[in-house]
């Protein structure tokens, strides 16, 4: 597990990228002379992408007369890597060790807390992988911020799937209508996709007042509908669902002659009526 490594290596920390744990990085001090190595050689960095079955240096921008303390693999993005080391402090790696360079804006100390030839933790990553944390030679610790969590997308709701207006049950078509808001406020230019009976039937895009409207022509028969918003940025919300009955309108019967409301048989009726009383009224003259 060693093929690779210099001879009399001290192995001060190992860490594993989260993505692949085959990949391994470590960093030493050079054990040779009793620990106190050689004035050109004093430490390494080392990394395997086999498990550990082989090693390779990876020193690009180190000055190896030093020794290395800690290294870490970033939570949040683990082509980063820190590196504590004794003279230089912290150094980091933005492409996973192919290149280093200083990382030490606002230290005062760049000195890595260490004893001699024992083993020292000068280094650590916060939990959530927010903050690094740096224990320096003779000034306490020092603090840097490694990562920023993004602001959480806005949450799209449907405010009202508004029920279906009775009077406009009458004729066809007719228009479904659904508000979307996001923290109280009407969002626009936003995506809402309409499903009679969970089956789409179109998409309409809201307005300034967050309306989003579509026409259906239905027949007869009883309908539940929802809709699914989305607008990028925010995150998507489905609706409750809604029901609705359409039937079609009795039409009116048409008249069959005479005077319209009066069938024509009252008509012919009223006449003869007429005519007789008229007769008798003659008559009795």
């Amino acid at each position: 597990m060693d093929e690779g490594w210099p001879d009399e290596q001290w192995a001060f920390w190992i860490d594993f990228d989260s993505r692949n744990l085959e990949i391994m990085y470590a960093c030493s001090k050079n054990g040779e002379n009793e620990g106190t190595g050689r004035n050109d050689f004093h430490g390494t960095v080392m990394k395997s992408t086999d498990g550990g079955a082989h090693w390779f240096e990876i020193i690009n921008g180190l000055n190896v007369t030093q020794e290395f303390y800690k290294i870490i693999v970033d939570k949040h993005n683990p082509d980063t890597i820190y590196l504590a080391a004794q003279n230089d402090f912290v150094l980091i790696s933005y492409d996973g060790g192919e290149l280093w360079e200083p990382w030490t804006d606002g230290l005062t100390n760049k000195r890595a807390s260490s004893s001699g030839n024992n083993i020292a933790n000068p280094m650590v990553q916060s939990a959530d992988g927010r903050y690094l944390y740096f224990g320096t030679f003779g000034s306490g610790v020092f603090r840097r911020t490694t990562y920023i969590p993004p602001e959480p997308e806005p949450e799209l709701s449907i405010l009202v799937n508004s029920p279906i207006n009775e009077a406009e049950l009458e004729k066809a078509p007719f228009k479904l209508n659904t508000i979307v808001i996001s923290n109280g406020s009407y969002v626009p230019e936003a995506s809402v996709r309409f499903y009679v009976n969970e089956e789409y039937i179109g998409t309409g895009v809201t307005l300034n007042d967050g309306v989003a409207s579509i026409e259906i022509f239905p027949p007869e028969g009883t309908y539940h509908w929802h809709v699914f918003a989305e607008k990028t940025g925010y995150l998507n919300a489905t609706s409750s669902k809604y029901s609705f009955t359409y039937s079609e309108p009795e039409p009116e019967q048409e008249t069959p002659g005479g005077i319209p409301g009066y069938p024509i048989e009252s008509i012919v009726f009223s006449i003869l009526l007429a005519s007789v009383m008229l007769w008798m009224t003659k008559k009795k003259n």
